[in-house]
């Protein structure tokens, strides 16, 4: 079945508000995310499904190890999901959303008849052709802007092609929320409208180990909020101090709305991770933080990064779309990072290392050879010298962060 998408007809504005009522008649969803990514890659979508009543514990998500090729391992841990969400909500089946390569696990996946009686309906967005059509009914749901898979119309099952979305932006898009939830519940979602008088939100999550998702040993998180005009802290102890759970979570904190903040993760081993947050304006239960992979292929990606007391490290990262040369601006002390050859489309960078690759204290802004061939991650040779701020400008926004020795640290800006 073919499906025209009309953008016009769009004209509902989904943000977030508090007090919704409750859906009646909703199966549980489960997302799960594609190549190097975790679950919060779903942050914005599972906000919408609850802004629309969906109970929180009806939203699931699956963070797999998108390096390994032992896929089984991540199958029973879906499997574990699903059982655990019809156990929980007393349903008989769940919906399933999968993005890139989260869509090619989840395809497979439901192609067993064990497995597809489990399963009501289920959306492949950004996640290329089909191999086999599923028994169960099934959105293609991808994007002519998309450069990483370049989608098409699927035989067999219905079609949505999204005008203008990038290969991360099609997960996390209020027009892709419309279109799963259109699909899942065969009507528009609700209009809503936003609270912006909440004063504190609470917020939790998982630690992690970055591109693997398992789960570090012996690692502390502290919060601390700071001031985003010259990066230093507002208070001497922390705002919070979590030990992880068995599952790498860590127990819900309440923050001030307003409040910029920075989470210091200190693993056993390794270099500690200082994560820089705009304000949160509305509760998440999803905010991930990762440590640094100390073995496998990803190791041998991050092992190039500098270590030294003389510079820091920085990674910038874009929450919800990818940051595109002629679309969208970023910079670092006043170095444009969003540049043809930093950010081209086809490049699709999330995240943007940032350090002196030639270890000659210049900012050349040339790019960084070793993301050169890698998707969603793009390099900069910039100097950051320590006991200097570190000014961030992304889009009209601003930010600064402290400067830190690389030898120690590794510092992570977060723009949503």
């Amino acid at each position: 079945m073919k499906k025209i998408y009309l953008l016009s007809l769009l004209l509902v504005v989904f943000i977030s508000f508090q007090g919704s009522s409750q859906i009646k008649d909703a199966n549980p969803i489960i997302f799960v995310h594609g190549m190097l990514g975790s679950g919060d890659t779903w942050v914005k979508p599972v906000q919408q499904f609850k802004n629309q009543g969906y109970p929180e514990n009806y939203l699931g998500v699956l963070d797999w190890n998108t390096l390994s090729p032992q896929r089984e391992i991540s199958l029973k841990k879906l499997d574990s999901i699903i059982n655990h969400l019809l156990n929980e909500t007393g349903k008989d089946k769940v919906n399933l959303v999968g993005h890139s390569a989260g869509g090619g696990l989840v395809s497979n996946f439901i192609m067993s008849d064990s497995i597809a009686k489990k399963v009501n309906k289920y959306i492949h967005v950004g996640s290329g052709i089909l191999q086999k059509i599923p028994t169960v009914p099934t959105l293609n749901l991808y994007s002519d802007a998309d450069l990483i898979v370049r989608g098409s119309d699927i035989e067999g099952v219905t079609n949505v092609k999204l005008p203008d979305l990038d290969h991360y932006e099609i997960a996390t898009d209020s027009l892709a929320f419309a279109e799963m939830y259109r699909f899942f519940h065969g009507e528009n979602p609700k209009p809503v409208v936003q609270k912006n008088d909440l004063q504190t939100v609470t917020i939790s999550g998982k630690v992690l180990v970055m591109g693997e998702n398992n789960i570090p040993e012996n690692t502390r998180l502290t919060i601390y909020p700071f001031n985003p005009e010259n990066g230093k802290r507002l208070q001497t102890e922390p705002l919070a101090t979590r030990t992880l759970s068995n599952h790498g979570n860590w127990l819900p904190v309440e923050v001030d709305s307003k409040s910029y903040l920075e989470f210091v993760i200190s693993p056993e081993n390794g270099r500690t991770i200082h994560y820089f947050r705009e304000p949160f304006t509305s509760s998440n239960h999803l905010v991930y933080l990762r440590t640094l992979p100390t073995t496998g292929m990803a190791a041998m990606l991050f092992s190039g990064l500098p270590a030294n007391e003389e510079e820091s490290v920085l990674v910038i990262f874009s929450a919800n779309k990818a940051t595109i040369a002629g679309r969208d601006f970023l910079s670092v002390n006043g170095v444009e990072l969003t540049t043809t050859e930093l950010a081209s489309p086809q490049k699709t960078a999330i995240a943007h290392f940032v350090y002196d690759d030639k270890t000659d204290r210049v900012s050349s802004n040339n790019p960084i050879a070793m993301f050169g061939m890698m998707p969603f991650m793009s390099g900069a040779d910039v100097w950051l010298e320590i006991n200097k701020p570190i000014e961030l400008k992304f889009q009209n926004r601003s930010m600064t962060i402290p400067s830190l020795p690389g030898s120690k640290s590794i510092l992570v800006a977060v723009f949503e």
